[in-house]
């Protein structure tokens, strides 16, 4: 019994103890209902002080907003704690059995005594279960955590509001939020506060420059000097003179600050413009000013040294003085450049007594080349004024519309001969046309007349067809584009009946080249080229065939024949296709001066292949230097090869000597082998030199330098000394090399011909091509990507394609992606 008692009274000394937490919680889920409103009215304050807001407003306003803020503060102070009312013991009582989820309030029943003293003792022992039964159930009480039930005082959530201020504000004053605080409390009566100003300029070239725009930073070591009377200043550090190109717009804009801000560009003064509140912003060009000061209220923000610097005129000269080549085409052979690029750049030609003006636009390598240096081929036979005296210069024109000039030179313009009779007299009647419109009648019926004798010009009816249709058209009409129509038709069959089809041939790849030059040079689309690529190799094609066939039928004898023969079918077909299958390659690959340049190569070496049909003696000369250029280009193979195996055989050392120990009277087959090889080698020179000999009586001293340095090798193989080998071999590959350099200008000497394009290096016939055996391929004289770069090129471009083809990555590394696969 005595233990029952002191478990019950230490289970009430524990429930005194929680008593007491219960009503404290209690009183603070009444109290902070009860202070909210003042505490909001206090969050508002201290957010409005964080963002700085009292410094915009005059001292009044911000004495105004304090006082209606503290009145706030009072009466929402004095509502809430009015209400208040402290709990006593009975509430602390019902929150206990609340927060517990007891039932039939046992801690009342603690309390509680029975009505009468006199009771029996059934009821007494009755009680006293009762109260052991409500002492077990207290001991599971929880007070809980306070719960002021806030949401139900502000039901529009202004406290979130208030709390999201006061994060903003905490979050833009930083290590100033004390200071932003204490002044909040402190008006100030001098006048508002003025923001700062803030400074953003930057000067825009032209768009035509292509330059970047240029920052213009904030100076702040600008201090204005009382002294000077000109508006000058005083800077008290180095300031850095900006280069501006001339025609360049200044953009500026000032955030803050008090009153109207001015640019003033030397002299001139010019006022921003106000955008919003306290933002200005200004836009000017800038012309010839060296200095450039922004000011606000006569305090200067910044300060800048210009130099301006002006757009020049293009330069533009021949590189030499116009020619006309072999097949009466104008070689214009120019460099020009421009500070910031070439707009167009055109030939002028004026006849030297009407001083009329005829322009010829020169394709560039692209929009905007800042220099160029080319070599064009343009054929002016068909215009009326082929023969004349003219004088021609070059204009190069600028973005601006700056023009710069050449020197200017007479020149007499190219004129196709015609042979023919019959071309002759269609030729005649076509510059008629040209200066005798009137005499269209006439001329149509001499042009018929022509046409009726088909006998004179091989029976050609597509000839006769066509002359006789253009007599017809001339009868009926003399409409310029019939006029001009006409005379491109009497022209066509001119060429016709002089060439065959190899002028036609031959007019059509020029037209071919010109365009696909111009689309290489605007950037057309890669389906656009691959077109005219296509067009172009069958128009080769058609003009290699022609020109092939017209040999044949001038060829003066057998053996010229078949050089004739040799030379246009098996080598110019195949160095030409070569030669656009890799200017091909390079379109692809997104190399467009590369291939421009091939083509440039092609131009030139087309000039020389359709130089005439040489005489029998020349072509006989031509014959035996190209043989000795190709036995001597095998034999410079098969040395090399020789080489190499020798210096492998060295590299072996030590190791290889040692396991001929006991071996020293039998020589390793290998070496033996190539000491025979070197042996037949030498004498393949020496048959060389005897055909040399005996056509020209002039051998090359080279020549005889390398025999020497073969027998050299030969002795040294034969010894097994593979290192004494290397060296000769070595010379003798060299003066293989020097003496076919020597033969080829023999050859070229023989045939008569002058050095051309492609005719001043050692390595290239007279055709441009580099030489058969001479181990150089085409285009290696042009600055292009080897093969070994066209390679790995592709495989990148490849793997740009894999990639772009994934459409699950990241959408920035995609939209990089296909801005690098545009250019291709």
């Amino acid at each position: 019994m005595k233990s029952r008692e002191i478990r019950a009274s230490t289970i009430v000394k524990a429930l005194g103890r929680k008593l007491v937490v219960a009503r404290v919680a209690l009183f603070w889920e009444r109290l902070w209902p009860a202070l909210w409103p003042a505490t909001g009215v206090c969050g508002l304050f201290i957010a409005l002080s964080l963002l700085d807001t009292w410094t915009v407003l005059s001292g009044w306003i911000h004495v105004t907003g304090l006082l209606i803020l503290v009145a706030a503060f009072g009466v929402a102070l004095w509502h809430g704690l009015s209400k208040l009312l402290p709990p006593d013991q009975e509430d602390a009582r019902r929150r206990l059995e609340r927060h517990s989820g007891l039932l039939h309030r046992p801690l009342t029943t603690l309390n509680d005594s029975l009505a009468t003293a006199g009771t029996d003792e059934g009821t007494r022992e009755l009680w006293r279960l009762h109260r052991r039964r409500a002492l077990a159930s207290i001991r599971r009480l929880r007070i809980g955590l306070p719960s002021p039930g806030l949401a139900r005082f502000d039901t529009r959530a202004i406290r979130a509001a208030v709390g999201l201020l006061l994060f903003i504000g905490f979050s833009v004053a930083g290590g100033e939020s004390w200071d932003r605080i204490v002044s909040g409390v402190a008006p100030s009566f001098a006048g508002a506060r003025v923001t700062p100003p803030i400074v953003e300029a930057w000067i825009a070239p032209p768009a035509y420059t292509q330059l970047p725009p240029i920052l213009l930073k904030q100076r702040e070591t600008l201090i204005p000097s009382e002294a000077d009377s000109d508006e000058t200043m005083q800077i008290s550090q180095i300031i850095e003179t900006i280069q501006v190109p001339a025609g360049s717009e200044l953009l500026a804009k000032v955030n803050g600050g008090k009153g109207l801000p001015t640019v003033h560009l030397d002299r001139r003064s010019i006022p921003f413009a106000l955008v919003d509140g306290d933002v200005f912003e200004l836009r000017t060009n800038i012309e010839t000013a060296r200095r450039l000061v922004i000011q606000q209220m006569d305090e200067p923000l910044g300060v800048w040294k210009l130099d301006i610097v002006p757009d020049r005129p293009p330069t533009i000269a021949f590189n030499e003085i116009p020619v006309e080549t072999q097949r009466s085409a104008l070689r214009i052979d120019y460099s020009a450049g421009d500070d910031y690029g070439l707009a167009d750049v055109h030939l002028e030609i004026r006849l030297s007594e009407t001083d009329e003006l005829y322009e010829i636009e020169m394709i560039l390598a692209g929009p905007n080349v800042k220099s160029a240096n080319d070599t064009a081929f343009q054929d002016l036979t068909p215009h009326a004024w082929a023969g004349l005296p003219a004088r021609a210069r070059l204009r190069a024109e600028d973005q601006i519309n700056q023009r710069g000039f050449s020197e200017e030179f007479e020149i007499t313009l190219p004129q196709r001969d015609f042979r023919q009779p019959v071309a002759r007299a269609i030729i005649e009647q076509r510059k008629r046309l040209a200066v005798e419109p009137e005499a269209r009648e006439d001329i149509a019926r001499a042009i018929r007349a022509i046409a009726a004798l088909p006998e004179e010009y091989y029976d050609d009816y597509t000839s006769f067809l066509t002359m006789n249709s253009a007599g017809r058209r001339l009868e009926r009409s003399g409409e310029d584009a019939v006029m001009d129509d006409a005379r491109q038709v009497l022209w066509d069959t001119a060429l016709r009946i002089e060439d065959g089809a190899l002028s036609i041939a031959e007019r059509e790849v020029r037209m071919l080249e010109q365009a696909l030059l111009e689309a290489l040079a605007r950037n057309a689309p890669p389906h656009e080229i691959e077109r005219l690529m296509n067009e172009l190799q069958e128009a080769l094609d058609r003009f290699l065939q022609a020109l092939a066939e017209q040999a044949l039928q001038t060829a003066e004898d057998t053996a010229g024949l078949q050089a004739i023969e040799n030379d246009i079918l098996a080598l110019s077909r195949d160095d030409l296709q070569r030669l656009l299958d890799r200017a091909r390659e390079l379109s692809r690959m997104g190399s467009k001066d590369a291939a421009r340049e091939l083509l440039s190569q092609l131009r030139s070496i087309l000039e020389n292949l359709l130089v005439g049909v040489m005489s029998s003696q020349q072509r006989e000369a031509q014959r035996r230097g190209q043989r000795n250029l190709r036995d001597l280009g095998e034999l410079m193979m098969r040395q090399q090869q020789l080489l190499d195996r020798s210096f492998r055989r060295a590299q072996q050392g030590q190791q290889g000597r040692q396991g001929q120990r006991g071996q020293q009277g039998q020589q390793p087959p290998d070496a033996t082998a190539d000491a025979v090889m070197q042996e037949a080698l030498r004498r393949m020179l020496g048959e060389i030199m005897r055909r040399l000999g005996e056509n020209s009586g002039d051998i090359p001293e080279a020549l005889g330098e390398g025999e020497l340095s073969m027998r050299a090798a030969r002795e040294a193989l034969s010894r097994n000394r593979n290192d004494q080998a290397i060296g000769p071999q070595t010379n003798a590959l060299e003066q293989l090399r020097a003496g076919a350099g020597a033969i080829m200008q023999q050859m070229l000497s023989d045939i008569g011909m002058e050095e051309g394009p492609g005719t001043g290096d050692d390595d290239v016939d007279p055709l441009g091509r580099p030489m058969q055996g001479a181990g150089i391929d085409i285009g290696d004289d042009v600055k292009v990507p080897d093969k070994v770069s066209l390679q790995k090129a592709k495989e990148i471009l490849d793997e740009l394609h894999r990639r772009a083809s994934q459409r699950t990555r990241p959408q920035p590394e995609l939209e990089y992606i296909d801005r690098l696969l545009r250019r291709f």
